[in-house]
C-alpha cells in the first residue's frame, strides 16, 4: 500500500509528443580541418590553423584561383605568392574581389589534405547553401 508521501512524489507521465527527427547520418572526415577567420585589410587571414593542419610553413609558394565562388589554394612550386615570413596567408585583391570577400568579413576555411588544398568560403556563399538546406531557419 503506498503513501500519501509517494504519490506527492511520484513524477507524473505526461507523455508528451515529441517530433519525430529527419537527420541525416553525418560522415566524419578525419582528413578536414574547419575554420572561420577573418580578412583584414591586405587580404590576410587571421586564423593559421589550417595552414599549420596542412604543414604549410612560412615562404612556402602558394597559388589562388576561384572555382564555384570560393576561393582554392594549392601549394605550387615556383609560385611568387607565398606564405608570409610570419605563417599568414594573403588572399590577392583580385581574387578577394572576384569572390566578394571585403574587409573583416569572415570566411569559412576547410583543408583537404589530399592533395594539400584549403577552401576557403566567402560568407555570403556559406548562407546561400545553409538557405539551401533549410529555408524555414534561413529565410531569404
Amino acid at each position: 500500500m503506498s503513501s500519501i508521501a509517494d504519490e506527492q512524489n511520484a513524477i507524473p507521465d505526461f507523455g508528451l509528443p515529441l517530433p519525430a527527427l529527419q537527420a541525416r547520418p553525418l560522415r566524419r572526415s578525419p582528413n578536414r580541418h574547419l575554420a572561420i577567420s577573418a580578412v583584414d585589410i591586405n587580404g590576410r587571414l587571421g586564423d593559421r590553423s589550417a595552414l599549420k593542419s596542412l604543414q604549410w610553413l612560412p615562404r612556402d609558394p602558394v597559388s589562388c584561383r576561384v572555382a564555384n565562388g570560393l576561393v582554392v589554394v594549392s601549394r605550387t612550386p615556383g609560385s611568387s605568392a607565398t606564405i608570409d615570413r610570419r605563417g599568414y596567408l594573403q588572399l590577392p585583391a583580385d581574387i578577394r574581389h572576384c569572390v566578394g570577400i571585403g574587409v573583416n568579413d569572415r570566411v569559412l576555411v576547410v583543408t583537404v589534405e589530399e592533395p594539400g588544398r584549403l577552401a576557403i568560403y566567402p560568407s555570403a556563399l556559406v548562407r546561400e547553401a545553409l538557405r539551401a538546406l533549410d529555408s524555414e531557419i534561413w529565410p531569404s
